[in-house]
Order: C-alpha cells, then sequence, then structure tokens
C-alpha cells in the first residue's frame, strides 16, 4: 500500500503501485518497473502472476487495471481485512476485494 500525497488526485488516501502502460510496455514489465519505482521491491517476470484486468470508468477518464499478485517478503504493513479500515482511493476497496477472494 502506498500513502498519496495531499497534492495528488485522490491526495492522502491509500493507494496500491500504479499508473499508465507507455506505448511498446507491457503491462508485466510496467508493473515491474513501478514496483521497483515506487517500493524498491524487485521482482522479475517469473515471479509475477497475471489475476484479472478490469476496466474502471470515472466521469473524467476511463482506464484498464491489469491486476497481479507475487509472493512478497514477509515485511507486511497491511492484511486485506485491514486495508478496508484506511482510506483507500475511490473502488481500491472493491478491487482488493475481489483478489482476496480469488
Amino acid at each position: 500500500m502506498l500513502h498519496r500525497q495531499d497534492y495528488k488526485p485522490q491526495g492522502d488516501a491509500w493507494g496500491i503501485p500504479a499508473g499508465k502502460v507507455n506505448n511498446g510496455e507491457t503491462p508485466e514489465e510496467f508493473i515491474l518497473k513501478e514496483l521497483k519505482e515506487k517500493t524498491e521491491i524487485l521482482l522479475d517476470k517469473k515471479q509475477l502472476e497475471y489475476f484479472k484486468k478490469v476496466y474502471v470508468r470515472y466521469s473524467e477518464y476511463d482506464f484498464a487495471y491489469y491486476i497481479f499478485h507475487a509472493n512478497l517478503p514477509a515485511k507486511r504493513c497491511f492484511t486485506p481485512e485491514e486495508t478496508f479500515k484506511i482510506s483507500l482511493i475511490p473502488d481500491l476497496g472493491g478491487y482488493i476485494g475481489l483478489f482476496s477472494r480469488g
């Protein structure tokens, strides 16, 4: 979980490593780069498991969410249940619930 800065959209809420995939970049390449940049977690493609693609629609824009799973080191900040007790970016709780149900 990443805490968004106050001045960003959905500021002071919690989110996950996410962003826009660049031209010529696969979703897998993007998330590996994003994890490294935002969390200093280094994974390779073999450690990454594709889960699901979902579509998100806001009044200003639409996008696709590619959801991946990876086994990370034992260091954890939140369990899936604990994430529902903090301020999340809009709709994130539904995606966390989707993933935790399999």
